[in-house]
């Protein structure tokens, strides 16, 4: 289980970067403007990239984007479960960190898909929900491996490494929800055309925008800890 995890977490890190340098040529194609990280949200990217494309297609990486991470994640919960099924209190904390991972992969896809700036109590929301969801089930991960390593400090030291990187992801997805300019992310700029006419554009760099991505990239990494952490202790817990 905890090599499954481990195989999901790189292939959605794998499947996230083709994506993240082949859509945005597939964007500009498409729009006939550059995508930025900067100042374009998720959805735009994988919501707004295939006009006239299967419309199930579209729905179908979205999703996959999303879960392949929680599955990683979800595996490898289950692993830390398997090796804690004699403390109720941590098992029901690995079993909440599992529902956590699910809850970020779900609110990823509608971020991705139904993120549309028309809904902006919507988009919002959907961001609030994704980064806490993601910040919480990190440091749920962080705190059993930290649980861990308390047992046996001496033999246990890729369990701490796993708790800090986790805790330092945790940070980095609720960042961008305390950043101030976050909540006018959803705003465009009024500009004056020479000609006399008002313009509307959207900021070069928006808060909101690239703190979602922020968000997006620690959930892989956060993947990533996980199921490395967990794959550890599968080995080495059982010698201890």
């Amino acid at each position: 289980m905890a090599e499954a995890a481990l195989t999901l977490s790189l292939l959605s890190m794998v499947v996230a970067l083709f994506l993240g340098l082949w859509l945005p040529k597939v964007y500009f194609r498409a729009m006939a403007e550059r995508f930025s990280y900067l100042s374009h949200f998720p959805y735009e990217l994988y919501g707004g990239t295939y006009r006239g494309a299967n419309p199930a297609l579209k729905e179908s990486l979205q999703w996959l984007v999303s879960f392949l991470p929680s599955a990683a994640s979800s595996l490898a919960f289950l692993t830390l479960a398997t090796l804690l099924a004699e403390n109720l209190s941590l098992l029901v904390l690995a079993i909440l960190g599992l529902l956590l991972s699910l809850a970020a992969g779900i609110f990823e896809g509608l971020l991705f898909s139904h993120g549309d700036l028309v809904e902006e109590k919507r988009h919002l929301a959907f961001s609030l929900v994704h980064s806490g969801a993601t910040a919480l089930h990190a440091v749920i991960g962080g705190i059993l491996f930290l649980r861990f390593y308390a047992e046996a400090p001496t033999r246990l030291g890729g369990s701490l490494a796993a708790a800090i990187v986790l805790f330092l992801l945790a940070v980095v997805s609720i960042l961008p929800e305390l950043n101030p300019k976050a909540a006018k992310g959803l705003k465009v700029e009024k500009i004056e055309d020479p000609s006399g006419v008002d313009l509307y554009v959207r900021p070069h760099h928006n808060a909101l925008a690239y703190g979602e991505w922020a968000v997006v990239a620690a959930r892989l990494l956060a993947a990533l800890a996980l199921s490395s952490g967990a794959l550890f202790l599968a080995y080495v817990v059982p010698t201890l």
